[in-house]
């Protein structure tokens, strides 16, 4: 079950590293550094996460190297579902210590 927003209000590297560097990969790969950008910026608008997320998020997309895939792709409906629920995952291991996928 899903929480009140923000869903995701703090990151806990060690428990969720994997977690992140998959979705941070994903979103480069598709949409380059610019559009993850910009997702992580809209679902900080849309209150999926707190601003120190969404500022931690961005700063791990500029400071690590992510292939930047064709960087012209819109992200679709499937994608932000997937965020969605990379989202909670990282939010459950956050507040569980484990996830279950």
């Amino acid at each position: 079950m899903v929480g009140e927003k923000p869903y995701l209000t703090r990151i806990s590297t060690e428990a969720a590293g994997a977690f992140i560097s998959d979705w941070l990969e994903f979103l480069t790969h598709e949409a380059g550094t610019e559009g993850a950008i910009n997702a992580i910026e809209r679902y900080h608008e849309i209150g999926w996460f707190t601003k120190s997320v969404e500022e931690d998020l961005q700063n791990r997309i500029r400071w690590n190297d992510h292939y930047d895939g064709n960087g012209y792709k819109v992200f679709d409906r499937g994608d932000h579902l997937l965020s969605f629920a990379y989202i909670a995952k990282i939010a459950s291991v956050n507040s569980e210590g484990m996830v279950f996928y």
